[in-house]
């Protein structure tokens, strides 16, 4: 709305506006990045102040053309709650694996993802509730 507003004076309104909201501490400016496509800006306000409310959308953006970074996040979910024996939230550790999983496979890079998951399964062969869900995302 306000670009069309702004007319042909829109790349001077949309420098000064990106460069106010930059000094703003707010999340909400996640969502004007991921609208503009700026996925570095966007990475680095989870990165500075993790927002799990944005975490998933911003991987989901950066999956592509970022894939490491999207794979340290939810590695770090998934081993935060698994290290921790948070037994009754192994379901979303497993999520976190999932998507994992899938941009290691967008990028072809099936090998090391395998690699990890063995290693998941070796560290954690004790835990009862998250092997049977490991093994899941493995034959999935």
């Amino acid at each position: 709305m306000v670009e069309a507003l702004a007319g042909d004076e829109w790349p001077a309104i949309r420098s000064d506006l990106l460069q106010q909201m930059e000094q703003s501490n707010s999340p909400n400016k996640i969502d004007v990045y991921l609208h503009e496509q700026m996925l570095v800006e966007a990475m680095a306000v989870i990165d500075r102040s993790f927002s799990s409310f944005y975490l998933e959308r911003v991987i989901e953006a950066a999956r592509t053309a970022y894939p490491d970074w999207g794979i340290d996040k939810c590695k770090r979910q998934a081993e935060g709650i698994m290290n921790a024996g948070q037994a009754k939230h192994y379901d979303r550790a497993a999520a976190w694996l999932s998507t994992a999983r899938d941009i290691y496979r967008q990028h072809g890079r099936e090998a090391e993802w395998q690699a990890y998951l063995a290693g998941l399964l070796d560290l954690h062969a004790r835990k009862y509730k998250l092997v049977p869900m490991l093994r899941a995302i493995r034959s999935q």
